[in-house]
């Protein structure tokens, strides 16, 4: 059955996230979530803007009554995006979890917009999301000095919030791809992502001096849970 999420509040976070993450692209000329070339690269300022213009007009077209076609251009964009920059990693590093951390959350932008174009396949989309997911979490254990170091200095053991997040990524990406309470993972994972992207990102975007990767690191955090949101819409949808 193809299922219709436009009355669903995940639609429009993820429409905003991507018009947010493509004009931050092309003011700062820098590829949010998939920083790939060198800056020295003309590949670089050229990936910047045409990626921007295409994100920008992925969301807007989402929050838009051609927001049907607009989800299958984004789906296109966001997928071939994932292959021709993201995937080749996994070849030239396949030991490495920064590779494979990059195509999981990737992979789940695009999963949330193939979900927005009404597909039918929600398993087969749910078991791709959940297994993307899963670098997402061991990422905190595999560089835990980098995540370490993310921890707000208000927040008591520091060791404590990356382990417990980073058990929580995984246990939801399990969840979702298991059939475990899918929607209810699907959930904690766009929950903590948006809380994540508030409580670390934010305040290190409004303290001087400016830094772009804050900026994008914190747009592409939230991208990242406006697609969880959506999964939970659609695993949601599925029950009505």
């Amino acid at each position: 059955m193809n299922r219709d999420l436009s009355g669903r509040l995940g639609r429009p976070a993820f429409a905003v996230s991507l018009v947010g993450c493509g004009a931050a692209g092309l003011v700062l000329q820098n590829v949010v979530v998939y920083e790939t070339f060198s800056t020295s690269s003309p590949l670089h300022t050229f990936s910047s803007i045409a990626g921007g213009v295409l994100l920008v007009a992925a969301g807007v077209g989402l929050l838009s009554r051609f927001k049907a076609q607009a989800a299958w251009a984004a789906l296109v964009v966001l997928l071939l995006w994932d292959l021709i920059l993201n995937v080749p990693g996994l070849v030239t590093a396949p030991a490495n979890e920064d590779s494979w951390l990059e195509v999981g959350m990737a992979t789940m932008v695009v999963v949330a917009a193939w979900l927005l174009t009404g597909t039918s396949r929600l398993r087969t989309a749910r078991t791709i999301f959940g297994l993307a997911l899963i670098p997402v979490g061991l990422s905190h254990f595999f560089f835990w000095q980098v995540t370490l170091s993310l921890v707000p200095g208000w927040m008591p053991v520091p060791a404590f919030w990356v382990a417990l997040v980073g058990i929580a990524h995984l246990a939801a990406g399990l969840g979702v791809l298991v059939g475990v309470l899918p929607r209810f993972a699907a959930m904690l994972e766009a929950g903590q992502l948006v809380a994540f992207a508030f409580l670390v990102w934010l305040p290190r975007v409004i303290a001087p001096p400016f830094k772009q990767f804050n900026l994008t690191e914190g747009l592409g955090t939230l991208l990242i849970g406006a697609a969880a949101w959506v999964m939970a819409d659609a695993l949601a949808a599925k029950h009505e």
